[in-house]
């Protein structure tokens, strides 16, 4: 880097006495133009440039990539399969009346369904919609 003057150009980029070419249309209609004007470096650059200068000027080495501890995220279908998978235990902790009460919600939801969606779907159990056999799992 130092051969090629790589940072000297990172303290020109710094300071603000490079410039860059860049191309603008002056003008609007048929009487427009493309003019090339020599800009000074945006702040976002000249502090970029500070921060490169000032972590690895004196010869220290480029950052590696640092090895997260923290487990990949899961994707939508795994967390509603580790969810669904879960459901068993935490019903099985709830007390008997949040049982009831989550037995009763589930059928009021099927039922709500049933209506919206304009079609007959028959009971896991007994098959006479009453939920039932719902209602005896969870407890």
């Amino acid at each position: 880097m130092e051969t090629r003057g790589g940072i000297e150009f990172v303290g020109r980029v710094m300071d603000g006495s490079e410039t860059e070419d860049v191309r603008v249309r002056v003008g609007s209609g048929k009487y427009a133009r493309i003019e090339v004007i020599r800009t000074r470096p945006k702040v976002r650059d000249r502090l970029h440039a500070f921060e490169l200068l000032w972590d690895r000027a004196y010869g220290k080495p480029g950052q590696m990539s640092e090895i997260e501890d923290e487990p990949p995220r899961l994707t939508d279908d795994q967390r509603m399969a580790h969810i669904i998978g879960m459901l068993p235990q935490l019903v099985r902790m709830l007390p008997e009346d949040a049982r009831e009460e989550l037995a009763r919600l589930l059928v009021e939801q099927r039922r709500i369904e049933v209506l919206v969606s304009g079609r007959q779907v028959k009971d896991d159990g007994s098959g006479n919609g009453d939920g039932a056999d719902r209602l005896s799992a969870a407890r």
